[in-house]
């Protein structure tokens, strides 16, 4: 989480101790929302971009092979070892 992270670790912890010196809560409780707000904006940017390219290899699946399964592309894990795949380019 962005909180931890090296270059606000001293801000995360000074807030911290200021709670345990002077009661001071708030701006520790703000810090830590502040940044759990932009773990999740992140988290998000980086969901957009595994669904495009899985879109995007999707795309190059279906238009570079005779095969396409759904099935295949979505659990790849899955279907590995049972399914038997035909690597043969389009003629």
């Amino acid at each position: 989480m962005h909180v931890l992270s090296h270059a606000h670790k001293a801000d995360y912890y000074r807030l911290l101790q200021a709670v345990r010196d002077a009661d001071a809560w708030e701006d520790w409780v703000l810090y830590v929302l502040t940044a759990v707000e932009q773990t999740a904006r992140e988290s998000i940017t980086v969901i957009q971009a595994i669904k495009k390219l899985l879109q995007e290899t999707k795309h190059r699946i279906r238009k570079q092979y005779r095969f396409y399964s759904q099935d295949l592309i979505n659990n790849p894990t899955e279907n590995a070892a049972s399914t038997p795949v035909s690597r043969q380019r389009p003629t």
